[in-house]
């Protein structure tokens, strides 16, 4: 999504800094105690107004098919919501303007229980210097 860097969302800036004042930084809430208006802060106001307008409408599409994931994996006790089934167009709107036809993404195998996992990770650093320039090969001229 690309959103203009003055987008902001004044009810979501000022729940957060409630939030902060209240119970401090990097502490976990249960989410029934945070939303309920006498023990926590409660539900956030919901601006009725559009997102902005420098949001567009396949932003404001995919936020809203976003926050139906969200609320149905709080809902059902999850810790992550499936965005595979996401349409490519909401994920990709303008893909006629800009497409990478590279890229490069740094994982980690997990054992999650019985099950393995594979987690994408940054790239803090590596001993291989130079083998992950690969991902900047389309960039240069081919020289043949």
């Amino acid at each position: 999504i690309n959103l203009g860097k003055d987008y902001r969302n004044k009810e979501l800036i000022s729940y957060t800094e409630k939030f902060v004042e209240k119970y401090g930084e990097y502490v976990e809430v249960p989410i029934k105690q945070l939303l309920d208006s006498k023990l926590g802060l409660g539900i956030p106001k919901q601006n009725l107004e559009p997102y902005s307008i420098l949001s567009s409408v396949a932003e404001q599409t995919f936020l809203s098919y976003l926050s139906k994931g969200i609320f149905k994996a709080v809902k059902n006790n999850k810790k992550e919501i499936d965005i595979s089934n996401i349409p490519p167009e909401l994920l990709y709107p303008n893909l006629d303007r800009f497409a990478v036809n590279q890229f490069e993404l740094y994982c980690e195998m997990k054992n999650f229980g019985e099950q393995p996992v594979i987690s994408i990770v940054p790239n803090t650093g590596s001993d291989m210097i130079g083998k992950s320039i690969g991902r900047f090969a389309s960039y240069f001229l081919n020289s043949n």
